[in-house]
């Protein structure tokens, strides 16, 4: 299932990079010296749809134990003084965690440079000229 996810991820990320990269260009569409009684039509459509699909699920755990051993020594029973020596017990931990992110930018930014006109029609005829974006 994480390997799914992955993939879903990555493809997002894919999907939106090309969106981004999409280069701005003009798009035009005419009726031009069109004849008497004709019908033009000249349209732009275009539609544009971005699904992203981004889960990310974190479960994490972070157990730590110590355990300082200085060497279980002990003076009993002794004629006389007893002493033990022993080392200095010292530990140090670190821990760090570090989660999941996720992150898309799709810029709805329409920034081409569109047109639809009509120009030298024909007496008597029907042209149509439009812009349709989705």
């Amino acid at each position: 299932m994480d390997k799914q996810r992955i993939v879903y991820g990555t493809m997002s990320g894919i999907a939106a990079l090309a969106f981004s990269l999409t280069p701005v260009l003009a798009t035009e569409a005419s009726n031009d010296t069109t004849g008497a009684g004709s019908e033009n039509d000249a349209t732009v459509s275009i539609t544009n749809d971005v699904d992203i699909l981004q889960t990310n699920n974190l479960d994490v755990d972070n157990n730590i134990t110590v355990n300082i051993n200085t060497g279980d020594n002990s003076a009993n029973k002794n004629t006389g003084d007893g002493s033990v020596d022993t080392g200095d017990g010292d530990a140090s931990v670190s821990l760090s965690t570090m989660g999941n992110s996720n992150s898309v930018d799709v810029d709805s930014y329409v920034g081409n440079d569109y047109s639809a006109s009509n120009d030298t029609t024909g007496a008597d005829s029907d042209n149509d000229a439009s812009v349709d974006i989705d």
